[in-house]
């Protein structure tokens, strides 16, 4: 039948809401509910299923006031206009919740969200249907964001983020990326003025615009981690990201065992994009790192500072793969770059080679290394103020 309003397996005003079950096959509603509480401090292993019909959202569970854990929505079948949520508090917390789809359609995918709560072990599940716009893991407006997690395996969506804050910290967040489409991206967590601190991506198999281990704004990116073993990146990839500000970036990393990154920029040879295992923008970037063991790239940066930060101890590690444009360890534009280091022992190298680069500062005691047999024949070792072995 057709219910123009909302559907719960439970509701309560001030009590607790466990273990209730909510099973939609046909017909059509406005919004789909496992259990509600208005101040109740606790919801508990709520569920849905829906594999038929149209809904206008999916909660497995709602709570005003209280903790929403270890609730969860499948979605096999039907159409969701609005968002599948597998745990949602306004101002509680949210954890341990999931989202599984495996066919049907919805406009958001999330594992939990919480406005003012923290959202932490949230997860989703992508393995088909289709997702119009992003996949979270978990989401808070103002709270942290830890140990979420999505897996696609199949299906298609826009974006997937194992994580996103607002002004709160993302800590511990992954995506595992395996199959199916994407029209946009893939980050390990995001945040707009809080902290990333050890998020990761494993990238396979799939094409994607942007991929970064973890981004902040305004925050620092510390212990981030990027793996790619197949697959296309159209433009940059970084192991961690600070878009603005004086935030540091920090012991990122960025592994590349294959997959083609930076292919908008140009063919034959990627010339636009490319590499970066820790990029600041004013802030510093120290001890980023690089390796390469195969793939095709345009250019590589172990650390990169945009505007005002140095570079040191970052490196890069090569022994295969192609890279079209250049190789730098670390590289800032207004400040010292010092103690990076370039290690090559294979793989084909287009362009100049720099341990350590700076356009107004000074680039001291910066090394690069040559082992093995990698071509370079069409690549120019700089030296400079670097050091070279």
């Amino acid at each position: 039948g057709d219910i123009p309003g909302i559907a719960y397996g439970a509701k309560t005003g001030d009590g607790n809401a466990v273990r209730n079950s909510f099973t939609m096959n046909d017909g059509s509603v406005g919004f789909l509910v496992g259990a509600y509480s208005q101040t109740g401090p606790l919801l508990k292993n709520n569920t849905i299923t829906m594999s038929g019909g149209y809904a206008g959202s999916l909660l497995g569970a709602y709570s005003r006031r209280g903790t929403a854990e270890y609730n969860s929505v499948l979605l096999d079948g039907g159409t969701v206009t609005g968002n599948v949520y597998g745990g949602r508090s306004l101002h509680g917390d949210a954890r341990n919740n999931s989202a599984i789809m495996t066919s049907g359609s919805a406009s958001y995918l999330l594992g939990a969200y919480s406005e003012t709560g923290n959202v932490q072990y949230n997860s989703v599940l992508l393995g088909g249907g289709t997702v119009e716009n992003n996949v979270y893991g978990g989401e808070s407006t103002q709270g942290n964001a830890r140990y979420n997690s999505v897996t696609m395996t199949s299906g298609t969506a826009n974006w997937l983020l194992g994580a996103y804050s607002e002004t709160g910290n993302v800590e511990g967040n992954r995506v595992i990326v395996s199959g199916g489409t994407l029209t946009g991206g893939v980050s390990g967590a995001e945040s707009a003025s809080g902290n990333a601190v050890g998020n990761s991506v494993q990238f396979s198999n799939v094409t994607a615009t942007n991929i970064n281990g973890g981004y902040t704004d305004t925050g620092s990116a510390s212990g981030n981690r990027l793996v790619i073993d197949s697959g296309v990146a159209k433009n940059n990839v970084f192991g961690g990201m600070v878009n603005s500000g004086t935030g540091r970036a920090t012991n990122n990393l960025v592994v590349i065992n294959g997959g083609e990154i930076g292919s908008e920029g140009g063919e034959p040879y990627y010339t636009v994009y490319g590499i970066f295992g820790g990029r600041a923008s004013a802030g510093d970037a120290v001890n980023n790192r690089v390796v390469m063991t195969g793939g095709h790239t345009g250019f590589i940066e172990g650390g990169t500072s945009m505007d005002g930060g140095t570079a040191s101890y970052n490196s890069v590690l090569i022994t295969g793969g192609r890279i079209d444009n250049g190789v730098t360890g670390g590289f800032s534009r207004n400040s010292s770059s010092s103690h990076n280091t370039v290690e090559i022992r294979g793989g084909s190298i287009r362009g100049h080679i720099y341990g350590g680069k700076t356009e107004t500062g000074a680039a001291t005691h910066n090394t690069v290394i040559l082992a093995g047999m990698p071509d370079l024949e069409q690549a120019q070792i700089m030296r400079g103020n670097d050091s070279y072995a």
